[in-house]
């Protein structure tokens, strides 16, 4: 078993949540439920609450709220986001415009889910390669800036500095 992927379920039918849970525990034990919100206002407390990796997201939360227009008030959304719908209506602008793991149609069904995790933890660990690679990097960069020159620099043990100037 891999790392453990902290998750919210946002789902605002109780059937729907039962069989994703039982499903999650029964086919992707990495898979830590941490909250489940019913609607958006829940959703977005428990997003900064838990900072989860995984969000399974139904687009339709009951009456006119869509789950798709949540996103857009955490800009800085970091997480893998799974559709889960009924209807795939919205697949295409989830897919494109808000650049989600996966869309399951319902009811899930287990090869559906497997796949989509399989997508949402090969992303969560390329964002992680891309973070460490970023900090390892940024320890390792000098810039000395002068009136008309930037030079940037890497510190590299056997040697102090391979400089590397860019003109302004």
């Amino acid at each position: 078993m891999g790392e453990i992927i902290k998750t919210i379920i946002v789902e605002d039918d109780t059937v729907n949540i039962k069989l994703l849970k039982l499903l999650l525990k029964k086919y992707c034990p990495e898979i830590e439920i941490v909250g489940i919100a019913k609607n958006a206002k829940q959703f977005i407390r428990l997003y900064f609450e838990h900072l989860p990796s995984l969000i399974f997201l139904d687009i339709h939360l009951g009456g006119k709220e869509n789950a798709l227009s949540v996103l857009n008030e955490i800009p800085s959304l970091d997480a893998e986001v799974i559709i889960t719908s009924a209807d795939a209506t919205h697949a295409m602008v989830a897919i494109n415009d808000y650049q989600v793991a996966g869309y399951i149609l319902k009811p899930v069904g287990v090869f559906a889910l497997k796949k989509v995790i399989a997508t949402a933890t090969h992303n969560l660990r390329m964002k992680r390669a891309v973070r460490n690679s970023i900090a390892a990097l940024s320890e390792q960069l000098i810039a000395i800036s002068t009136a008309k020159t930037i030079f940037f620099g890497f510190k590299i043990p056997t040697c102090s500095l391979i400089p590397t100037t860019c003109s302004l």
